[in-house]
C-alpha cells in the first residue's frame, strides 16, 4: 500500500477526507483502504488522532458491523488502534470486549 508521507499535523485534515471513502456507497475496497490508512494515522500521528478521538469513534463504528468480512476487519483493526489512543490504562484491558 502506497502511504503519502504527510506531516502529522495534516491529519486531522486526512481523517476528514478519509470519512466520505468510508461511507457505505463505496466499494468495499475503497473503505477498506479508508480504514487501513486511518489506522495507521492511529499510530503515525498518536496527538492528533487522540485530539479527534471524540469525532473519530463516530465514523469508525458503523464500518464494524459490515457485510463484507474484509470491511470488518479493517474497522476492528482501525477502531482498535483509535482505542488505544486514549491513554486510560483502566480501559486498556477491556478494548478487546467493547470493539467485539
Amino acid at each position: 500500500a502506497v502511504r503519502p508521507a504527510l506531516a502529522p499535523e495534516a491529519a486531522p485534515l486526512e481523517f476528514a477526507a478519509l470519512y466520505g471513502a468510508m461511507a457505505v456507497e463505496k466499494q468495499w475496497p475503497t473503505r477498506v483502504a479508508a480504514l487501513e490508512r486511518a489506522a495507521h494515522l492511529c499510530v503515525a500521528a498518536p496527538k492528533q488522532a487522540a485530539a479527534i478521538l471524540p469525532a473519530l469513534i463516530p465514523e469508525l463504528t458503523p464500518c464494524l458491523w459490515d457485510t463484507k468480512k474484509e470491511v470488518a476487519a479493517a474497522a476492528k483493526a482501525a477502531v482498535t488502534a483509535a482505542f488505544g489512543l486514549s491513554g486510560n490504562r483502566d480501559v486498556e484491558p477491556v478494548i478487546p470486549k467493547l470493539v467485539s
